[in-house]
């Protein structure tokens, strides 16, 4: 899967081999960013629930797929990307959450590179690979992109509306949030569990215990 997201990077997606030629019109340089976004989120989560580094690395240049798009009338012959009318809400068809996973992808890989890139640091406590300050700069890093997240699909669970009419929409802003924290209790995991060099009397820090359940 991952080799066939390659062979859809770069020039043959964005480059002078697509579009600019003429071998793929409009609709299908779309329909391959989305494959290629579509390859890379699921090529994030898979890897890091077996434990290694994501089998496409960071030397691409795709594009984002456009987020604002009625589906309706999209087709091969769109000569242009057609946009919905509502452009503040939710709309089923629209490709807006997509745009939302793409960069909530992006994310996660940037999480990710800093947890295992740190390695074994003079400066992080008790053998861990980042300090405690860092494993905060981190949660702040989240925590700003969940709040510059577009308003319908932040889930508020102080304000929940248990009258919302749209069953889709609040899966995904559960997907959303459930991702978001459990890459937060991943950073401060090494903190909460007993390490083999930490004496057992060593309680975790507060910013670990009060990060990971805020």
């Amino acid at each position: 899967m991952s080799g066939s997201a390659r062979k859809l990077k770069n020039k043959e997606v964005d480059g002078a081999s697509s579009a600019i030629r003429g071998i793929a019109n409009l609709f299908d340089v779309e329909m391959r960013r989305r494959i290629w976004w579509d390859v890379l989120y699921y090529d994030v989560f898979v890897s890091d629930a077996l434990g290694h580094s994501p089998l496409i690395g960071d030397d691409f240049n795709t594009k984002l797929p456009v987020a604002d798009v009625d589906e309706k009338i999209f087709s091969p012959v769109s000569t242009r990307i057609p946009t919905p009318k509502d452009l503040t809400g939710f709309s089923r068809d629209g490709f807006r959450y997509f745009d939302v996973k793409c960069r909530l992808a992006l994310l996660v890989r940037a999480i990710q590179r800093r947890i295992y890139g740190h390695g074994s640091s003079s400066t992080s406590k008790n053998g861990y690979g980042y300090t405690i300050d860092q494993a905060a700069s981190m949660e702040s890093e989240i925590r700003s992109w969940l709040n510059d997240l577009t308003p319908c699909y932040r889930l508020d669970i102080t304000d929940l509306d248990l009258s919302d009419p749209d069953p889709v929409l609040a899966a995904q802003r559960c997907e959303v949030s459930i991702t978001v924290h459990r890459l937060i209790i991943k950073i401060y995991m090494p903190f909460l569990k007993k390490h083999a060099s930490v004496s057992e009397t060593v309680p975790a820090p507060h910013q670990a215990s009060f990060g990971s359940v805020n």
